[in-house]
């Protein structure tokens, strides 16, 4: 490229323009900002809208920070401005973009810009700084240790292994299923495992969540153009709008997406989910072929008697991550892991899949909710429940749907009642066993005897708070009941 020298003056001293800086400058601040409607926005956070000058004003100290080397002068600044503002090039790496309003992660693409029709749609997708490491060989290290450490087989480990080796090998792509790291104690790994999936993927990247709330949300456009979805403490209910959206996100490609202060948009997006839960999901259906169910469950946990020896792995690993050498080890041991005939992030095999945590889900000599619900109230001898709390035991112990409370009763055969009990003067809502009745405070068996409806609970608390229910036969059960 030709320099052409163009003489100025100004106070810092008399100096050349020289115009591959300004080419230099100007490319830099085409591939940090859009235009569109006569505004601006930050490509790498697009929220919110920029005038010129806020533009001009916070390029000149980004020039500073990014190239040092380049004397900065009004004269420079001026001309970088209106190549990069104003004038007509067909060079279009010079000019700032104009913006089509959408935005897409495109993994393996790494250019800022995919361009159609002169607009352009902004790549969320930005390579990992450690895959510019070269490395000799690839390979797991301290990665492969903590692996060992929290599966119990290492059939399960190697299955989590195909599933990220896959996703990375075929990063442009969506994965239909993903694993749901499940442990009923605390301090397994698994928030850890997904940090190393997350490493891996690139932090900027990823994005952690609570349960799904952010990505079954109104504003969830940010989650959607992530590559990597961690959602931790996974809590959805049988049957809720979450559950059903979560079905849709984890398989479609195509998918609406919104972002506060703009308007709903279609968007393609090709996230790989990962889960942890401490509650066993039983909201999963037999037939849903989107969650890997993996039990982490080890003498490491929390209380454990390796808790100690677990836990410095586990400050190794963390350590050992934080070296981009060893995260271009790993990713280049994954690239080039061959993964099982059949094997596809798009395709679960049921058969070659199955943990023992999901035999347990899904029923397979295994016992069911239902089940369950039935052994809770045969274990305790109840020949009638009040309805909360039968509702607090299935949202609680169950992690159910209290809208599915119905439908359940109902199919072990018990029936509904509204009946005034317990010295109070209105009707509750209470079940009963198949056989049993009840009516006017009391339960009928089937035998045709009865007995008072009385919630321990209840009394013992009534008598604290000083109130007395009267039970005796000798009062009515009007004035009662």
């Amino acid at each position: 490229m030709q320099n052409h020298n163009i003489q100025i003056n100004d106070r810092r001293a008399n100096a050349a323009i020289n115009e591959e800086d300004v080419h230099r400058l100007a490319r830099a601040m085409s591939s940090w900002y859009v235009r569109l409607d006569g505004k601006y926005y930050d490509a790498s956070d697009p929220k919110n809208k920029y005038s010129r000058d806020d533009v001009q004003a916070a390029s000149t100290f980004r020039f500073q920070e990014d190239y040092p080397e380049i004397p900065l002068s009004e004269e420079l600044l001026r001309e970088v401005f209106e190549t990069a503002l104003t004038k007509k090039t067909f060079d279009r790496t010079l000019a700032v973009p104009t913006w089509n309003g959408k935005v897409q992660c495109l993994p393996g693409q790494r250019d800022r810009f995919s361009w159609k029709q002169g607009m352009v749609t902004i790549n969320t997708w930005t390579e990992p700084v450690y895959r510019s490491v070269e490395v000799a060989e690839g390979a797991l290290g301290t990665i492969g240790d903590f692996l060992d450490f929290i599966f119990d087989t290492e059939r399960e480990k190697d299955i989590f292994l195909n599933w990220l080796a896959w996703c990375l090998q075929n990063e442009d792509e969506k994965p239909t299923w993903g694993p749901l790291l499940y442990s009923k104690s605390k301090g397994t790994g698994k928030s850890t495992l997904c940090d190393i999936a997350r490493a891996l993927f690139g932090k900027g990247n990823s994005i952690r969540q609570n349960n799904v709330d952010k990505l079954t949300g109104q504003f969830n456009l940010q989650v959607l153009l992530s590559k990597l979805v961690i959602s931790e403490e996974l809590d959805i209910r049988p049957g809720a709008k979450a559950a059903n959206a979560l079905k849709t996100f984890m398989t479609e490609t195509d998918a609406s997406a919104e972002a506060k202060g703009r308007e709903l948009q279609r968007i393609e997006q090709c996230f790989a989910a990962m889960f942890t839960s401490n509650h066993l999901p039983l909201w999963i259906e037999e037939n849903d072929r989107r969650y890997w169910v993996v039990g982490i469950e080890h003498d490491g946990r929390a209380g454990g008697t390796r808790s100690a020896e677990f836990g410095e792995l586990v400050g190794n690993l963390y350590a050992y991550l934080e070296h981009d050498a060893h995260l271009a080890e790993a990713y280049a041991y994954l690239m080039q892991r061959e993964l099982p005939e059949g094997f596809s992030g798009k395709a679960f095999n049921v058969a070659e899949l199955m943990t023992p945590a999901m035999e347990l889900i899904f029923g397979n000599g295994a016992r069911t909710s239902n089940e369950i619900l039935q052994e809770y109230l045969d274990e305790n001898e109840l020949n009638w429940i009040p309805q909360k709390q039968l509702s607090e035991y299935i949202t609680g112990e169950l992690r159910g749907n209290v809208n599915a409370l119905r439908h359940s009763m109902t199919e072990l055969g018990w029936k509904k009642a509204e009946v005034k009990y317990g010295g109070r003067d209105y009707r509750r809502s209470v079940w009963v066993r198949p056989g049993f009745t009840a009516a006017g405070g009391k339960l009928i068996h089937p035998d045709s005897t009865s007995e008072l409806l009385i919630n321990e609970d209840e009394r013992t608390h009534d008598q604290i708070m000083g109130r007395n229910q009267v039970f005796e036969v000798a009062i009515s059960e009007e004035d009662i009941y």
